[in-house]
C-alpha cells in the first residue's frame, strides 16, 4: 500500500480529501480507522489514476471502437495485481477487509476519469456482495480463496452477478413484480443438484468473471418463493457466453449475455433454494426480498458514485 508521504500528497490535490469528506464526518461514532482508510483509499486511487487509468483511457477507447468484442484484460490484470478485487473482501477470507463506506469514494475517483475502468473494478464487487448475502460460508470461502490465489498467481479471478433476464428487468428485483413478470430462467432439482435452462443478459463483466452468482428459479408460476441461487464457474459445461451488448458509453466495460442449456450445477455449489428456505422462520419470499434488497443496498451506493465521478470528471 501508500506511504504516509504518499497519502498525504495525493489527499490534497484538488479536490481536497478534507473537502469532500463532509458526509462522512457527519456520523457521529464511527470509528476514526474508517477516516483514515477512505483517506488512504482515496489516495490509492489517484495514484491508481495517474499511473495506469489516464495512460489507457484513449487506448481502450479506440481499440473497443475499432473492435466491439474487445475484452480488456490487460487493465484487468493491472488491477489485480494492484490488489483491487481484494481490497474490500472480508479479512477472514482473505481480503483486505476495507471499509464499505470508502467502496464509493474509490469508484468515484477512477470514474472521474474513466468509468467504464471503475466499473470493471466495482462490478466485481457486486458479486462479492451477492455471495455475502447468502451466509453460505463454504461456498464463500472456497470462491473467495480463488480471488485471493488469482491475486497472488497473476490470473484475476472475478465475480458478476447475474440477475437480469430478456423478458425481466425490474421484475426480478422486486418479489411484489417478480409472480407478474416474464421471468424465464429455470433451475429444475435433479439427482444431486439443478440443471438450468434461460438465459441472463446485461451482465456486466460476464465476459471476464470466473463465476457468476445465478439467480435461477425452481417454479415459474411462483418465483419469489421458489428462488434457487447457484454459483456457476466458467467453462461448466452448458454454459456459454453469447453477445456482448453495443452500449452508448462505458464500452470498455463488457455487458454480456450468458446462456445456460441443461447446465447441470451441482449441490455443492447450491447457495441457497426453497428446501433451505424452508428451513428458516420466515416465508422463502421474504428471505428472497432480504437477499435481493441486501445486494442492491450494499451496491446503490457505488452506483451513485459512478454519477457523481462523471460529473467531477466533466467539471474539471
Amino acid at each position: 500500500m501508500l506511504t504516509s508521504s504518499e497519502i498525504k500528497k495525493l489527499c490534497e490535490r484538488e479536490p481536497k480529501f478534507d473537502d469532500m469528506i463532509c458526509s462522512l464526518r457527519a456520523i457521529s461514532k464511527q470509528p476514526k480507522k474508517i477516516y483514515s482508510e477512505t483517506k488512504e483509499v482515496v489516495a490509492l486511487a489517484r495514484k491508481f489514476n495517474n499511473e495506469v487509468v489516464r495512460p489507457y483511457v484513449t487506448e481502450l477507447d479506440r481499440r473497443v471502437q475499432e473492435d466491439p468484442d474487445f475484452l480488456p484484460h490487460e487493465f484487468v490484470k493491472e488491477a489485480n495485481r494492484w490488489g483491487l478485487y481484494t481490497l474490500w473482501m472480508p479479512r477472514i477470507f482473505g481480503g483486505k477487509g476495507y471499509n464499505l463506506p470508502s467502496f464509493s469514494y474509490f469508484i468515484e475517483e477512477i470514474a472521474s476519469v474513466c468509468t467504464a475502468m471503475a466499473n470493471l473494478v466495482g462490478v466485481h464487487y457486486l458479486g462479492v456482495a451477492t455471495l455475502i448475502a447468502t451466509w453460505n460460508t463454504r461456498i464463500i470461502h472456497q470462491i473467495f480463496r480463488e480471488v485471493v490465489e488469482g491475486e497472488k498467481n497473476d490470473k484475476p479471478c472475478l465475480i458478476s452477478l447475474a440477475l437480469t433476464e430478456p423478458g425481466a428487468g425490474t421484475d426480478v428485483e422486486e418479489t411484489d413484480l417478480m409472480d407478474r413478470g416474464n421471468i424465464a430462467c429455470h433451475a429444475r432439482k435433479v439427482d444431486g443438484g439443478y440443471q438450468v435452462n434461460g438465459s441472463k443478459v446485461f451482465i456486466s463483466n460476464g465476459h471476464l468473471s470466473t463465476w457468476h452468482m445465478l439467480f435461477s428459479f425452481a417454479d415459474l408460476e411462483k418465483p419469489s418463493s421458489n428462488l434457487v441461487m447457484l454459483a456457476v464457474k466458467s467453462g461448466l459445461k452448458g454454459f456459454s457466453l453469447g453477445r456482448k451488448e453495443r452500449k452508448m458509453g462505458q464500452k470498455g466495460c463488457p455487458a454480456s449475455e450468458l446462456l445456460f442449456d441443461d447446465c447441470f450445477v451441482a449441490d455443492e455449489n447450491v447457495c441457497f433454494d426453497p428446501e433451505q428456505g424452508r428451513r428458516l422462520s420466515r416465508s422463502q419470499t421474504e428471505t428472497t426480498m432480504q437477499l435481493i434488497d441486501y445486494v442492491f443496498s450494499a451496491s446503490r451506493a457505488g452506483v451513485g458514485a459512478f454519477g457523481t465521478g462523471v460529473a467531477r470528471g466533466a467539471f474539471e
